[in-house]
């Protein structure tokens, strides 16, 4: 029979379907609620005349265009493992092609989140920093733990880089 596949073959694929099925559409709804608080935050902060406004409603913005380029790469995502299935079926030659193109797409997701991470979390240690009105010494603790979330992430993105995609665990 020659409609029959190893499930073998299958099993890794099968990993990556389930996981898109579940990232794919969950990112998408908290999305559709992310825009909506996105633009009532910017509103909120143009109604008042806080100090460092502008800095307040630039960093919220590079957040929302660093969240909406991760959304983006998971619905990429989410096509590439459909013809990655395909492709593994009927044993194209653009395995290792798509292969390639998938954990660019996975390497740029975890680029882009620690990016958003790290923008989030120096915008935080700039409101403490307001807030405690300019006293260094209740932001050290939170810097050290930023800086190390940035080794942390740096680590995860060059063990991706590094991984064959189907010959790992699932990420």
């Amino acid at each position: 029979m020659s409609d029959v596949v190893n499930s073998a073959d299958f099993d890794p694929v099968w990993a990556l379907v389930l996981e898109v099925l579940c990232l794919g559409p969950t990112t998408l709804v908290l999305y559709g609620l992310y825009v909506p608080m996105f633009i009532l935050s910017i509103q909120a902060v143009n109604h008042h005349n806080a100090p460092g406004r502008r800095l307040i409603i630039a960093t919220t913005s590079l957040m929302f265009i660093l969240g909406t380029g991760g959304t983006l790469l998971i619905v990429t995502e989410v096509g590439l493992v459909i013809r990655l299935t395909k492709t593994v079926f009927q044993g194209s030659p653009d395995l290792s092609r798509l292969l390639g193109v998938f954990r660019w797409v996975q390497l740029t997701q975890v680029v882009l989140f620690a990016l958003n991470n790290l923008l989030t979390d120096l915008l935080l240690l700039y409101r403490c920093y307001i807030i405690w009105e300019s006293n260094k010494k209740v932001i050290i603790v939170p810097a050290i733990c930023i800086l190390l979330t940035v080794v942390v992430a740096s680590l995860y993105a060059a063990r991706l880089g590094n991984t064959s995609t189907f010959n790992s665990e699932p990420h």
